[in-house]
């Protein structure tokens, strides 16, 4: 709920929010890059309401890594809406990163929380160095490095030690302030924030970085790095690019082929460079995926290309693992994952964008499935289908699978086989994945 927070300063650049809590010391926000001004949400507001903890949440309208006149403008408020709070704990990440330590003492604070910031975008002040973000800087920014002046309390900055420019950044941030802890936290690259996100994540990071328990911190970041799929993400893409032969023999061990789903392409690769043998079970271990890419455009690409390889087609496949038929003899569209007859015809799903159209192949002619008023798909016996529905709308689900709708409803998957395009909602029986199915099947 969104009532009790309040609007205590906006200009063009910035705006300030102030939602009140039940602790006895304050966070202040700074939102990055993704994150930026909206109505009264900040960076981090989800869990700190949960949290009930006191906060201010500082958001730039646009990427202008909080200017430092607008700041100087905005701080008075801040301080005067805080001033019953000693503790204060500043926390950002990337571009709100270098503004929890820039404006540190502008704000007062006990301590910071900083995941992998930057020092400066201004290349005048890098020695040459390439500080990154370069479409983003402006002549505003000019000598926006932070300063042995302008920082306060006891900082924690979180980095990959393996990403080079957040690294120069550091070192740094470092030579000015060389108070600063670094906790480590290799083969996250740039998205330590994601890493970090949630609830228990944040009120641990708080409550140890106010008990100033360095070590709990690193435990926290290291429970978090190890559970992460993106740290697996990118030891994988290093392994490919210095060890690839070894990377493929990775990806074909079958309790390693969760990976393919955060790589998707790899499945591609992996069936390009596998036996026979081998291929059958990367077609099985698709088929058999529990999640798919949000992406289906990009699912049924991936899925064409192995039914290429495996000289078969790509089936609609519905929860009960069953895929979509055609019966000639019934005209009409039913389910099943036993051996196919000779009548029964594959259906399949073209899609473009959001847009689909359900159909069969019989020899090189394409004929387009309809939907009749009572909801059964069968092939419309009038050339031009009137009064039918002939195309579909494909909805995405958060697990990659999709639904199919007409006008008449969702497509649904009856236990019995049967099929029925005319349910108002999709649950578990209207979610459809593509597979791989053989011709000959």
């Amino acid at each position: 709920m969104n009532e009790n927070i309040i609007v205590i300063y906006e200009d063009e650049e910035i705006k300030v929010v102030f939602c009140p809590g039940r602790s006895d010391f304050a966070v202040i926000t700074f939102g990055d890059m993704v994150s930026l001004a909206d109505g009264v949400r900040f960076f981090a507001d989800t869990p700190l309401k949960k949290l009930g903890f006191t906060a201010v949440g500082v958001m730039a309208k646009k990427t202008n890594w909080f200017p430092r006149a607008n700041m100087h403008a905005c701080a008075p408020c801040i301080n005067r809406t805080l001033r019953d709070y000693e503790t204060r704990v500043v926390y950002g990440g990337s571009m709100g990163g270098y503004a929890a330590i820039k404006y540190s003492r502008l704000l007062e604070a006990s301590h910071v929380i900083s995941l992998c910031p930057q020092w400066s975008l201004d290349s005048s002040e890098c020695d040459g160095f390439n500080p990154g973000w370069e479409s983003y800087y402006v002549e505003e920014m000019k000598g926006m490095g932070i300063r042995h002046n302008d920082v306060q309390g006891q900082v924690f900055i979180f980095v990959d030690p393996f990403e080079t420019l957040d690294m120069f950044h550091l070192r740094r941030i470092i030579d000015k302030y060389p108070l600063a802890i670094i906790i480590k936290t290799p083969m996250i690259g740039h998205k330590i924030t994601t890493v970090l996100a949630g609830t228990n994540k944040l009120s641990d990071l708080i409550s140890a970085s106010i008990d100033n328990d360095v070590n709990s911190l690193r435990v926290i970041g290291r429970n978090a790095r190890l559970n992460s799929p993106i740290r697996k993400q990118n030891a994988f893409e290093a392994m490919k690019r210095r060890l690839p032969a070894i990377a493929d023999k990775y990806l074909e061990k079958k309790y390693n082929q969760w990976f393919l789903l955060y790589n998707y392409e790899q499945w591609a690769l992996l069936a390009d460079s596998s036996t026979n043998h081998e291929f059958q079970h990367i077609i099985e271990s698709f088929n058999n995926l529990k999640a798919r890419p949000r992406s289906i455009i990009y699912q049924h690409l991936i899925c064409s290309y192995l039914a290429q390889l495996a000289r078969g087609k790509v089936a609609v496949m519905t929860s009960h693992k069953s895929i979509l038929i055609y019966s000639i003899s019934e005209n009409s569209v039913f389910h099943k994952s036993g051996p196919r007859k000779k009548s029964d015809i594959l259906v399949e799903c073209l899609q473009d964008t959001e847009k689909a159209s359900l159909s069969i192949l019989v020899g090189e002619t394409r004929f387009p499935l309809a939907v009749s008023e009572g909801g059964k798909l069968f092939v419309s016996p009038t050339i031009d289908g009137r009064g039918k529905s002939n195309y579909f709308t494909l909805e995405e689900r958060e697990d990659g699978r999709f639904c199919i709708k007409s006008n008449n409803g969702y497509l649904c998957a009856l236990p019995d086989g049967s099929i029925i395009c005319n349910r108002s909602n999709a649950d578990e029986w209207e979610m459809l994945n593509y597979s791989v199915t053989k011709l000959d099947n």
